[in-house]
């Protein structure tokens, strides 16, 4: 479970390679979050394993994806009662 104490804790969003998948980077995810981050790996869903679009189409999309995680993760800390309220702090968000 999330720890509360200390949050809001900033926001990680983990973004994968060409093409790739969010399970790939689990031993950067685990670390960052056991050093107080709120990290969230996401799939894209035009460059994962199995569903490769053509590179242009991960240049048009991979920011939405990454914007729309932020976006959301933000409306979800905000939001009575969900897990993530007071937990995470989208405003203070970095893309690996």
């Amino acid at each position: 479970p999330p720890a509360a104490d200390g949050g809001p804790f900033p926001l990680v969003i983990v973004s994968h390679g060409y093409p790739g998948s969010r399970t790939f980077l689990t031993y950067l995810t685990e670390n960052l979050a056991s050093k107080g981050y709120v990290v969230a790996a996401i799939d894209h869903t035009d460059s994962v394993f199995g569903a490769i679009r053509e590179f242009p189409s991960t240049l048009l999309n991979r920011s939405k994806d990454q914007w729309f995680t932020i976006d959301q993760i933000g409306r979800l800390a905000r939001e009575p009662g969900h897990f993530l309220k007071g937990i995470a702090d989208a405003s203070r968000a970095a893309i690996v």
